[in-house]
């Protein structure tokens, strides 16, 4: 049997595809999972992934084909064998497209840890495995309860790092402290996100950004908050706080200098439109800066103007409704024997 660097990787002439495994097998007709060894003449089921194991003589899937010598099953074994795995001889030509893509997740960024299939560990089972399992769920779950972390955080793939971790290091290795978490993590953490910022702002040239501005205030303090953000294709990047509560008079003119300002730091030839709610010296203050600056254009935040729309539908048609309801709601919570009922009917 030649080996199988004589086969060739271009798609077989009237295969269903580019899988080498066609090289040895024939689609069975009006079966389509169907297909018949080309050496043995054996029907194998399941497609054409179930061959390329008959061919490698892959152990507790399917039969090994009796005609497959001992030095081309030796060639043609190993993890990463397209013979035993389904799946083309030819790799996927959009994977390189999405590189550049996947370099701007920052949240699969540095997840070493996750499904490592290098680092293997020995295989445990049985009654070692069980109590090996008892004993960190006990010692995870009092972390949680006691520490009043969210339990949904073992979710996270960063849980999954630090269990990980934690098992790949040797006994002797001390947890680290608060001050090297505070200081020396914290501040290698600042760095990398400046670097991914850093790398997000090649692509503004290319695809052009937009500048959200988030205002509000706090209703007990009276505190006005105005939040910059820069968001692009990639990604969003938080740029600056304002704190307005000192603002004598926040008018037309106050906005239109705050505005022009953060343009011009994040780089007006990057910058494409600006988001702001409904406020109308905001509004204003837009407009004045798309008569300075003629390639931007001023959007309204879509989500705020939702907002406005129902809270006038909910003057005119269903106020009385609404506050009824509250007089029902607080009229229940403020007595115990209402509170029974309801958990009890509802």
């Amino acid at each position: 049997m030649p080996p199988r660097e004589e086969f060739p990787a271009k798609k077989l002439e009237g295969a269903p595809s580019e899988d080498i495994g066609w090289h040895f097998g024939t689609q069975v007709p009006e079966h389509r999972n169907n297909i018949k060894c080309n050496l043995c003449g054996k029907v194998i089921m399941g497609g054409i992934t179930r061959l390329k194991q008959h061919i490698a003589h892959y152990k507790g899937q399917v039969v090994g084909c009796p005609r497959v010598t001992g030095v081309f099953r030796q060639q043609t074994r190993g993890s990463g064998n397209i013979y035993e795995q389904g799946g083309s001889s030819h790799a996927s030509g959009s994977d390189a497209s999405r590189l550049q893509d996947i370099d701007f997740n920052l949240r699969s960024t540095n997840i070493d840890l996750v499904s490592n299939r290098s680092a293997k560990q020995p295989k445990i089972t049985g009654r070692f495995m069980d109590a090996a399992r008892k004993k960190l769920r006990e010692v995870v779950g009092k972390f949680i309860i006691y520490e009043c972390v969210a339990m949904n955080i073992t979710r996270s793939p960063w849980f999954y790092n630090l269990i990980a971790a934690a098992a790949e290091v040797s006994q002797g290795v001390k947890c680290p402290t608060h001050y090297e978490i505070s200081t020396v993590c914290l501040n290698a953490k600042y760095n990398n996100m400046r670097e991914w910022i850093k790398t997000l702002k090649h692509t503004w040239k290319e695809t052009g950004v937009t500048i959200m501005c988030d205002g509000w205030t706090y209703s007990i303090n009276h505190k006005h908050i105005m939040n910059f953000l820069v968001y692009s294709s990639k990604g969003t990047v938080f740029t600056n706080s304002i704190d307005a509560s000192d603002v004598g008079s926040r008018n037309t003119d106050y906005y239109f200098q705050l505005l022009n300002k953060i343009v011009d730091k994040v780089s007006e030839e990057y910058v494409v439109q600006i988001v702001t709610d409904n406020e109308k010296a905001l509004k204003v203050a837009s407009q004045k800066l798309m008569e300075k600056r003629s390639h931007l254009y001023w959007s309204a935040c879509s989500a705020n103007c939702l907002d406005l729309c129902l809270e006038d539908i909910g003057r005119k048609n269903v106020q009385k409704s609404l506050d009824e309801a509250k007089m029902v709601t607080i009229f229940i919570y403020n007595h115990i024997w209402t509170i029974n009922l309801m958990k009890k009917y509802t």
